[in-house]
């Protein structure tokens, strides 16, 4: 009997050059969608081999029922590019999302669900380019370094110590992959398929993506905060956290986001399509 949160072998992509020049891996789940429906994009999480399929390929065909879906492998990540960010990180990866969108002909605002890495990029998305963004779903992520534990625990670095300590000593291991995503990233650690732990290991072996790691976040450009772009936003916005994102979301004002506490989306995949649909409904 398959796992039940086994996505199973990752569907065919395609690799699409953006107006600046990055190659993107694009997943696009769109035979069975009407075509005058608002179009889903998926932006995966920051983790050691996270890839759009990983993180997305549970839930992202129970959205395909109704609305054409993309699941893009987001810059330095599975088999997109891996350039240098220059500048601002946030505001240079959102520029290149909708380099990326003029090429898929996303012209009209697209409903965005996101994990981690990929909402903070969608952070600046909304912000930035708010006629490109309709509404938000964002789980886990963190636009500013600061919340009600201010300073945040382990410096806001979290993240960044558990890739360096990944990558470190003796290398990437699966029981590393698999520690790390039940320490950091899953409620109910029982539950982790170990095809997407292998999937993700796998992924971190990339040799580039071990060149990038050896440099920790030099090449990722500068760390930018988006209190200010928090501010801006007007899109309907859902705000799911777990109790190690909560005090992330302290900036998140009432007056662009309705907050709440659940535990993984992944491990409820039919709740979590049910909670964004207020949000995203076509």
């Amino acid at each position: 009997m398959n796992h039940p949160l086994d996505a199973g072998p990752e569907l065919p992509g395609r690799t699409i050059t953006a107006g600046d020049g990055v190659d993107y891996h694009v997943i696009s789940l769109t035979n069975s969608a009407p075509t005058d429906a608002t179009p889903a994009v998926f932006l995966h999480g920051g983790g050691p081999g996270c890839s759009s399929w990983t993180d997305f390929g549970v839930v992202a065909p129970l959205f395909a029922a109704d609305r054409p879906c993309h699941l893009v492998d987001l810059v330095q990540y599975g088999k997109t590019a891996k350039p240098t960010i220059v500048g601002p990180r946030w505001s240079w990866l959102a520029a290149s999302m909708i380099s990326l969108w003029d090429e898929l002909e996303l012209t009209e605002p697209v409903d965005i669900i996101c994990n981690s890495w990929g909402g903070t990029i969608a952070i600046a998305l909304a912000s930035e380019y708010p006629d490109r963004v309709r509404s938000m779903v964002i789980t886990g992520s963190m636009p500013v370094f600061y919340g009600p534990l201010a300073p945040l625990p382990e410096g806001a670095r979290r993240g960044r110590k558990a890739r360096d300590a990944y990558f470190g000593g003796d290398g990437p291991t699966l029981d590393k992959m698999r520690e790390l995503m039940a320490d950091l990233e899953w409620y109910d650690a029982t539950l982790i398929p170990e095809s997407t732990v292998e999937l993700r290991y796998e992924q971190s072996l990339d040799r580039e993506e071990m060149e990038l790691a050896a440099h920790s976040d030099d090449l990722r450009g500068e760390w930018q905060d988006l209190e200010e772009h928090l501010k801006t936003i007007q899109c309907p916005t859902l705000v799911s956290t777990t109790p190690s994102s909560r005090p992330t979301t302290r900036s998140c004002s009432p007056g662009w986001c309705r907050a709440g506490s659940c535990t993984s989306w992944i491990e409820h995949r039919i709740t979590f399509r049910r909670s964004a649909r207020p949000i995203t409904t076509p």
